[in-house]
């Protein structure tokens, strides 16, 4: 991969968006992340920058990805301060526990602005922002959003996430059909099969490790995004 490229991560939490960082800054990628905790996004930020490359920038934006009007300033001031964005991940959700039956409608409404919402206002704005420069070189800007495999099979116990994160794959597919061609953006989805689940020891109790998930279907994008003139065929789901 090239180094010297900016990723605009939207949702860190503790597994797969921390792993891409770490995975990147070592590559020399400049990383703005974005999320609501402002003390675990500077816990991160300190130690990436310990083993980031020597030029490489590490920005942090607390912000609600709920809120649309805070999750574009922060998008704006990001790209600002990185000078020009390469890739954008999505992976904004709030995972939890919601029985169908007993869920409120704020509950689902508000994971909503969240997942779906803050998926279509990201591509949008990213539409328009994308650094373009280098497509003629074979090299594409690409928006990812993370996801799982609850739009095909919904769990009851977890409506609200299946629910949400069904509207925002959707959309995803959405755009996958319009910013190629439109925008010269392509668009991935690496989707979790399994849920990530620490067993307390260092490990995981399923085969969801997130360096693992990182390797198998988050790095194939990267790798392709570089070369998309000489690919048979963009693929926009990859599963583990």
């Amino acid at each position: 991969m090239s180094s010297a490229r900016s990723i605009i991560i939207v949702g860190v939490g503790p597994f797969i968006s921390t792993s891409l960082a770490r995975r990147l800054v070592v590559e020399g990628w400049n990383i703005a992340l974005l999320s609501r905790s402002h003390d675990s996004l500077r816990a991160l930020a300190e130690e990436l920058n310990k083993q980031k490359a020597e030029n490489a920038k590490i920005l942090v934006k607390a912000v609600d990805a709920g809120d649309a009007g805070a999750l574009l300033q922060a998008l704006e001031a990001s790209k600002k301060e990185l000078g020009s964005v390469d890739v954008v991940c999505y992976n904004a959700a709030r995972v939890g526990m919601d029985d169908l039956m007993t869920v409120k409608h704020e509950v689902l409404e508000a994971d909503f602005k969240v997942s779906a919402v803050g998926t279509l206002m990201t591509g949008q704005w990213f539409a328009e922002n994308a650094n373009t420069s280098k497509v003629s070189d074979g090299e594409y800007p690409m928006l990812l959003v993370t996801g799982g495999l609850l739009h095909q099979h919904p769990l009851p116990s977890m409506s609200s996430l299946s629910a949400v994160k069904s509207a925002s794959q959707n959309i995803a597919t959405n755009f996958s059909q319009v910013l190629p061609e439109k925008y010269q953006v392509q668009v991935g989805q690496p989707l979790i099969e399994q849920a990530i689940i620490p067993d307390g020891k260092g490990g995981y109790q399923t085969k969801s490790d997130p360096d693992v998930i990182v390797d198998k279907i988050f790095m194939p994008y990267f790798e392709d995004r570089m070369n998309v003139g000489q690919l048979k065929e963009w693929k926009l789901e990859r599963v583990y």
